[in-house]
């Protein structure tokens, strides 16, 4: 994350707002092109893997070789979809070096979701930490060679983009290269077994469409907000949800540990959720009451505009922090004890309030749509701790069934 801030810090400083909002929708487009196109695969790599190991090779090129395939189709009909709107979003397909990028990212960032659980899989975390520090290291470098041309105006959103694709790349390639030292070895081999793709997508795709939920509305904001306002306010939105989102990820992060020690049995569920909440709101307090404070500083690293028009929104934006830990804990529980049926409609229901909320709030300004996001994240996370407190009560669950069937 730090990485990925000083790349935006050097983006803010050799381009102009303009140019950097189209970058950053261009970026928000591929990582939702990426999410839908991975089809949950992803999760179903961790709950598959052990009874499809003796055909390990088979099993990890068609997961890869699916969703590559998937994230080509999917990335074609989204800018079909851009060029159909006309707005300023078009001009990320209709300049083709620009297209061409955001396919092949789109590919990248599918594929690279894919072989972060993978590594997981084979308890290689370490690897997932150096492909992102190579990723982030690498997409800085490209920038700084073009320091010398910033006063020239050569470049513009499509170098920008493309130094971003440099650096998923690079961590791609990187993540060959450690599964190919694994012993035993692995190379990726372009293959589609029906009966493994089959298998993946039928486990994936119910926790799929929950992620989707929770994820939706945080990459369709930056292209609303390019579309009903201005590329100039993506950048200034997209900086300041990029600092907020350091404070509410601590709660995401939380939940990802929750649900896998929930998904054991003999797990004591209330403590186990007791303990991750509180160590989202310990944690995430003292992060959004130091952001508060420094946002403006913070801001202002990437230009002036930034702090003047960003300041407002990232402090509303961290205020959600309590509210958001309560929806993460809420949905970790629930995809722990197979209550997707029941996430799921809830995070529907949230991502339509939120992506209608922002994005009538966008004719008051970023600000309006940074109180949109978190009174409708405040209301939700309501219903989500009774909810809540329901599932992990023993004495609520006596009179519960013991689960709601995905």
């Amino acid at each position: 994350m730090a990485l990925g801030f000083a790349f935006w810090l050097l983006a803010a400083r050799l381009f102009p707002p303009e140019d950097v909002g189209i970058a950053a929708a261009a970026i928000a487009g591929v990582m939702l092109v990426s999410q839908l196109s991975v089809f949950g695969i992803e999760s179903a790599i961790v709950a598959r893997y052990t009874e499809h190991e003796h055909r390990r090779d088979h099993f990890f090129s068609t997961a890869f070789s699916l969703v590559a395939l998937a994230a080509v189709i999917v990335a074609v009909l989204a800018a079909m979809v851009a060029i159909g709107i006309n707005g300023d979003l078009s001009q990320v397909v209709k300049d083709g070096p620009l297209f061409a990028l955001y396919v092949g990212m789109s590919v990248v960032a599918a594929v690279g979701i894919v072989l972060d659980q993978a590594s997981m899989v084979l308890r290689r975390g370490d690897h997932v930490m150096s492909r992102n520090a190579t990723n982030g290291f690498l997409s800085i470098v490209p920038l700084l060679a073009m320091w010398p041309l910033a006063s020239t105006g050569i470049g513009g959103a499509a170098a920008l983009f493309g130094s971003w694709v440099f650096g998923a790349t690079a961590g791609l390639v990187v993540g060959a290269w450690q599964l190919n030292r694994l012993e035993p070895r692995y190379r990726y081999t372009p293959m589609l077994r029906r009966s493994l793709a089959v298998t993946l997508v039928r486990t994936g795709f119910p926790n799929h469409v929950l992620t989707l939920t929770e994820r939706i509305p945080v990459l369709v904001l930056p292209l609303i907000i390019t579309e009903r306002i201005s590329p100039n306010a993506t950048a200034y939105w997209y900086a300041a949800w990029m600092v907020a989102w350091a404070t509410l990820v601590i709660s995401r992060s939380m939940s990802f540990a929750l649900f896998a020690e929930t998904s054991q049995r003999g797990t004591d569920l209330a403590a186990s959720t007791i303990k991750a909440l509180r160590g989202s709101l310990l944690l995430g307090g003292g992060a959004a009451i130091i952001t508060i404070i420094a946002a403006p500083w913070i801001l202002s690293l990437l230009g002036p505009d930034y702090a003047a028009v960003g300041t407002g929104p990232l402090r509303v934006l961290v205020l959600s922090f309590a509210p958001y830990s309560v929806i993460m804990t809420y949905t970790a529980v629930c995809r722990g004890t197979d209550r997707l049926r029941e996430a799921t409609i809830f995070g529907a229901s949230l991502a339509v309030v939120v992506v209608t909320a922002t994005t009538v709030a966008t004719d008051g300004g970023l600000t309006w749509v940074a109180i949109a996001w978190s009174t409708s994240v405040l209301a939700f996370s309501l219903v989500a701790g009774i909810r809540l407190f329901g599932i992990v009560n023993p004495r609520a669950r006596e009179f519960a069934p013991e689960s709601i069937s995905s």
